[in-house]
């Protein structure tokens, strides 16, 4: 908490890495309601799909867009650490390149998971549009590798 404190105080660009920071926090705690909230919708999905199936495929297939989900959460997560290496790197050396497209991608990887989200359940709007705003303040470009 004292290197946090210090860091945004007489880091680089002070009152720009506290924001950063702050909009990084809100997107973790949206992340994690998001989370909790959706872990109860996945648990009843699997309880109905098990009723509901003869075999493992049966299960798989009826579960596939909720696992969808679920990975895209956990991408979500690893976007948000890099997004907070990102920073790291800035904080240490200005080097603000890092920070901007690992924002970017996780403002990306947001959106796609409030999509998911909205079709499965109709949890995303209103959960993720403010995590999402926040990131997207700060723009930068997300390089997507071509699938």
């Amino acid at each position: 908490m004292i290197a946090i404190w210090s860091i945004s105080l007489f880091g680089c660009g002070g009152s720009y890495v506290s924001a950063a920071k702050r909009a990084l926090y809100v997107s973790a705690e949206t992340l994690r309601a998001v989370d909790e909230e959706y872990a109860d919708v996945y648990d009843r999905a699997a309880h109905i799909a098990l009723e509901r199936s003869e075999t493992a495929q049966d299960y798989k297939r009826h579960m596939e867009e909720y696992d969808e989900a679920e990975t895209t959460i956990r991408a979500v997560r690893a976007a948000l650490f890099a997004s907070e290496a990102g920073l790291d790197i800035y904080v240490e050396n200005g080097e603000r390149t890092h920070w901007f497209a690992s924002v970017a991608c996780l403002a990306l990887v947001f959106e796609s998971l409030f999509q998911q989200l909205d079709e499965i359940t109709g949890l995303g709007p209103q959960s993720i549009a403010p995590a999402v705003s926040l990131l997207k303040a700060y723009g930068g470009v997300c390089d997507q590798p071509e699938n």
